[in-house]
């Protein structure tokens, strides 16, 4: 159980590390339409990770020239998964 599990965090954290990275290199391309389809999807789907965090920075007056919040979201679901993972490994002891 714990080995499916375990699985599931890294497919899960693969999944938005990729689409988190899709996204950035979307906004590098202007001529990309986002109103399409698959990414449309990525784009809403992402953005609401990534809101929460642009607003955090903004209230806190970190106004910077270019948009850190997917380093950030990438760097706090490393964090979630290696947590996630821990605390599978000490229920399950595998």
């Amino acid at each position: 159980m714990g080995y499916v599990i375990l699985n599931l965090v890294d497919s899960a954290h693969a999944v938005i590390s990729i689409l988190i990275l899709l996204r950035c290199i979307i906004s590098w391309f202007p001529n990309i339409n986002i109103y399409k389809e698959p990414i449309s999807s990525i784009i809403r789907t992402v953005d609401i990770m990534l809101n929460p965090i642009r607003n955090f920075l903004y209230k806190r007056g970190y106004n910077l020239p270019i948009d850190i919040s997917p380093i950030i979201a990438i760097f706090l679901i490393n964090f979630i998964a290696r947590v996630l993972k821990m605390l599978v490994i000490s229920i399950f002891v595998i």
